[in-house]
């Protein structure tokens, strides 16, 4: 008989959902692109009546916290740089960001590799009623939230 690791498919989902942000950030720049360059080929603006979601960048410093099965422990502050990189001084985690509209994906490459998937709002990144995820290869996963100081 073949067990399955439970925890293997937490692992895939956050592979794959900072593969899918990275991908469709891509895509959506070449679309762009090759919009706005036919649009100006044909001598009219690249400016259509779809919907456009703005988002501000999520660049700044929060108070952050995380949850495994208990309740919400106050980690630090976490400081997202306009390089794409974060930092922890209390965890000593780090590790780099990726935003596509208003999702945030964070990857943390101290701790084993763990995925934070989340929301960028006008107050911080999810919120305490409406968390993020996170999920390390060790099986580790959990809800997350952090508040912009």
């Amino acid at each position: 008989m073949v067990r399955i690791s439970r925890r293997r498919p937490r692992v895939l989902f956050g592979a794959a959902a900072i593969s899918a942000l990275f991908l469709g950030m891509t895509g959506v720049s070449t679309a762009s692109a090759a919009s706005s360059a036919g649009a100006a080929a044909r001598g009219t603006s690249g400016v259509s009546a779809s919907r456009v979601i703005h988002s501000g960048s999520a660049v700044g410093i929060y108070e952050w916290f995380l949850t495994n099965g208990g309740g919400y422990n106050d980690d630090g502050q976490i400081t997202l740089s306009s390089n794409h990189s974060w930092a922890d001084a209390v965890l000593t985690d780090n590790g780099s960001w990726l935003q596509s509209g208003t999702t945030i994906a964070l990857s943390d490459l101290v701790a084993g590799g763990g995925t934070f998937i989340g929301t960028v709002g006008r107050h911080g990144l999810s919120s305490r009623k409406t968390p993020g995820h996170f999920v390390f290869p060790s099986g580790t996963s959990g809800t997350w939230y952090a508040v912009k100081v």
